[in-house]
C-alpha cells in the first residue's frame, strides 16, 4: 500500500507488464498514454504493459492505494526526470 501527501506526483515512467491500483482513499489523477483518468475512492485503475503512465494526488486529503504489479518483481523504466 502506498500513502501520498496532497500534490505529491509520480512522474511519467512505464512497465513490461500489467498494473493494477485499487484507491482505498481520496483521489489521484492519472496521465495513461494520451488519457487524462480521475481515480476516486473504491476505483481500480488499469496500466497496461509499456503504457506511459504517472498520476499526481489530487484530492483534498491523503491519497491511500495499493499498487500491484503483475510481475514477480516490481520493474520501472523512468521516461522522465
Amino acid at each position: 500500500m502506498s500513502t501520498s501527501e496532497p500534490g505529491r506526483r509520480v512522474r511519467l515512467h512505464t512497465h513490461d507488464y500489467d498494473e493494477v491500483v485499487y484507491v482505498i482513499e481520496g483521489q489521484s489523477t492519472w496521465t495513461i498514454g494520451e488519457q487524462q483518468v480521475i481515480a476516486r475512492t473504491g476505483d481500480t485503475v488499469v496500466v497496461h504493459a509499456g503504457e506511459p503512465h504517472g498520476f499526481v494526488s489530487s484530492g483534498e486529503g491523503k491519497l491511500r492505494q495499493i499498487d500491484i504489479p503483475l510481475h514477480p518483481s516490481f520493474e520501472t523504466i523512468w521516461l522522465e526526470d
